[in-house]
Order: C-alpha cells, then structure tokens, then sequence
C-alpha cells in the first residue's frame, strides 16, 4: 500500500506472509507490526454478513460484506467488496494492513474497503492490479533505517 492520508501519516506498509512492516521513510524508521489477537482486545469475533450488492472493480466482479467488530477504539463497521479471483497468503499475525484486505471466513481479496470508527471513516480503493512477480529489494527495509517493534498503544490501539 502507498499513497494517501495514511502513507503520509504512517508510511509504506509492506507486507509478506510472515507479517507487516511500516516504513516510514520520513523519519527513516521501520516498525515490525506484529499485532497479535491479544494486543487488540477484541471482545468477540467479527460478525460478518454478506450484503445484497456487487461491485465490479478493474474488471473484477466483487460481492459486498458488512464486518462489525468491538474493540478498544468501540464499535468498527467495515465495508469490504471481495473478488475471489485473488487469494492472499494466510498471514501469522494480525498487522492491520492486511486484515481488512484478506478477512478470515471471507473467501477471496478486498479490493475496496470502508471503514468507519470514532466518527471518521476511511474508504480503500484498489486503483490497479499487478500480477508481475515483484522483486525481493521491495520487502527489505532500506538501509540505515533504525528498527523497532510497532506499539499499538502509539495509535490508540489496544492497552492502556
């Protein structure tokens, strides 16, 4: 993912199936977000209902879900228009820029989604497809960037 509001205020989020790193390259950092279902909070499972509506998205036929969650932030509705064209990895940890794109009981890849919490929503869309193999320089973080582990608690999420 890149571009938008969230790239400038977070960075690139790169992910692979053994998790998710944000690069923020402003600040020449990378955070492993290795965000585990326990340091989320979740007080129940998403409740997932499939919606009467289909979308087609850069020529994919995508099916509508409504995905209410609980959590530490309160209540999140999300919004997500699947193709089952597209199937990602099953990934180890719970990294926020992957679970919203590849949502367990969910068959297939979200190619927009829309999320709403805290009276803010923010809508994704996919703007292009590229099925070339990309290289493996695209996954390293760049050198001389200092590495921490991602804290939830910077953003709000889960703890105290």
């Amino acid at each position: 993912m890149n571009g938008g509001m969230m790239a400038s205020m977070m960075g690139d989020m790169v992910t692979t199936k053994d998790g998710t790193v944000m690069i923020n390259h402003n600040q020449k950092m990378a955070y492993d977000m290795d965000i585990k279902p326990e340091d989320l909070k979740d007080t129940a499972a998403p409740k997932i209902e499939k919606m009467d509506e289909e979308m087609e998205i850069l020529g994919h036929k995508c099916q509508k879900y409504k995905v209410v969650s609980i959590g530490q932030l309160g209540e999140t509705t999300t919004y997500v228009w699947v193709t089952e064209d597209f199937q990602l990895p099953h990934f180890k940890s719970q990294a926020t820029a992957a679970k919203n794109f590849s949502i367990k009981d969910i068959p297939g890849v979200a190619l927009k989604t829309q999320t709403s919490a805290m009276g803010m929503t923010v809508t994704q869309t996919a703007t292009a497809i590229d099925q070339t193999k990309p290289k493996a320089s695209e996954f390293k973080v760049p050198k001389g960037y200092e590495r921490k582990k991602f804290d939830p608690k910077m953003f709000g999420i889960g703890g105290q």
